[in-house]
């Protein structure tokens, strides 16, 4: 097995390989390149779904702080919160979960600012009240954390009538400093239509009709979550070129959090690239493994 430093010097790497075929031992290797990478262009989130609870065994503390420290490594930054914070102090043991979930995520190496959650928003103008007394509840306890920005999300793939009927709880929400997110899979001209100016962020599939652009001209942004075929390009390069600003797959399993890893690494190298003065190659059905080669010539050469 070849191991490299976190902080590998220039040059290569090499060892036997464990598995020896019949016909002899193969030698594997890795290029460690003369260059750091810059940050991804793009947010990189991911639906994440189980939530430290400190009263049972789903998820306990290890788990959680496993699972951060997984998404951590694929290059996630900011995964979402699935936390009800329309929850906070109803029971004992809520408040303090939910604040030892944000301390774990953050010793993993996850960005809690801004930090994108459920819970909070009503479906309908009813929950209006409740939601009035408990969002200055959950925002004493982010500001213990220092965080300073909150999005909360809204009805899950809403109809038009749904949506509509959750614009005047969007509009009191935002009134207090929160922002809105809300998933519209294909549903992008509906958004910015019904929406009326109150969704922040936009996550949507990347299908034919979706347009991210026209969400960044209405002063909001859009993240892809799915497509007609999810891959490696969909959350990568094709994702950066098509103007989303985010990426944010709603679930992830060993291969797809390779391919994901994956998507993330192809936009560092592309903002790499860019930061040199460099243009990205064209990503339309591209192969990425032949345009990761391309960026990195295109990078060595730029660098002299």
């Amino acid at each position: 097995m070849t191991t490299t430093p976190i902080r590998a010097c220039r040059g290569q790497y090499v060892s036997k390989s464990v598995l020896v075929p019949p016909d002899g031992s193969p030698v594997a290797g890795v290029d460690v390149m003369p260059f750091d990478l810059a940050p991804s262009p793009l947010r990189a989130s991911v639906y994440y779904c189980d939530q430290l609870k400190t009263n049972c065994n789903n998820c306990n503390e290890a788990d959680f702080t496993d699972h951060c420290r997984q998404l951590a490594a694929m290059g996630v930054t900011h995964p979402m919160s699935w936390f009800d914070l329309s929850a906070l102090g109803e029971e004992p043991w809520i408040t303090p979960a939910f604040e030892r979930s944000l301390d774990i995520r953050e010793a993993a190496g996850l960005s809690n600012q801004p930090l994108y959650s459920r819970g909070l928003m009503p479906w309908n103008s009813s929950g209006i009240p409740k939601m009035e007394a408990q969002i200055p509840v959950a925002l004493k306890v982010l500001e213990k954390h220092g965080i300073k920005t909150l999005y909360v999300y809204a009805h899950d793939e809403p109809t038009e009538e749904e949506l509509a009927a959750q614009v005047p709880c969007f509009q009191v929400a935002r009134g207090y400093g929160l922002r809105v997110m809300c998933a519209l899979e294909g549903n992008s001209e509906m958004g910015l239509r019904v929406g009326e100016g109150q969704i922040d962020l936009a996550i949507l599939n990347d299908v034919p009709g979706v347009d991210p652009v026209a969400w960044r001209k209405a002063g909001g942004e859009a993240w892809v979550y799915g497509s007609q075929h999810a891959s490696r390009l969909t959350y990568g390069l094709r994702a950066l070129a098509r103007g989303f600003t985010g990426v944010a797959p709603w679930r992830f399993g060993l291969l797809y959090g390779d391919s994901y890893r994956e998507a993330i690494y192809d936009l560092r190298y592309a903002e790499t690239l860019v930061r040199l003065g460099g243009v990205v190659p064209n990503t339309d059905d591209c192969n990425p493994d032949e345009v990761r080669e391309e960026i990195i010539d295109a990078i060595l050469k730029a660098r002299g």
